[in-house]
């Protein structure tokens, strides 16, 4: 019989159903470290995944910069464009009196020079 701290007989089947107890929580926690392991290997591989989406994400950025400058500079040749076809109106508009003005001119000036040359 084997006695505990105090001096109490303890059986063997209460010796024994502790040992069975004692390894089934070492079977247990030994599991438990290999969940952990499963985690730590996990939580790298998402650490890893994280930085290349980071990469991807700054790289992604940069060229959306760059794409808004382009776009700014064909904004700008676009509205150049624009104010170059206000000015062709406007010469265009003022083009018919100005025909006008200088059909009446050549008429004036060929009335003159007929008036002219028959004295």
């Amino acid at each position: 019989m084997i006695t505990d701290d105090f001096g109490n007989l303890v059986q063997p089947a209460v010796v024994r159903s502790i040992f069975e107890q004692l390894d089934e929580g070492e079977a247990r926690m030994g599991r438990i470290e290999g969940d952990v392991g499963d985690v730590r290997a996990d939580l790298a591989a998402v650490r890893r995944d994280l930085e290349a989406n980071t990469k991807a994400t700054q790289a992604t950025a940069q060229a959306t910069q760059e794409l808004g400058k382009s776009t700014a500079d064909l904004v700008d040749f676009l509205q150049a464009l624009k104010g170059m076809f206000k000015v062709l109106d406007w010469l265009g508009r003022m083009a018919k009196p100005i025909a006008s003005i200088l059909a009446l001119g050549s008429a004036a000036l060929a009335l003159y020079a007929a008036w002219k040359g028959h004295k």
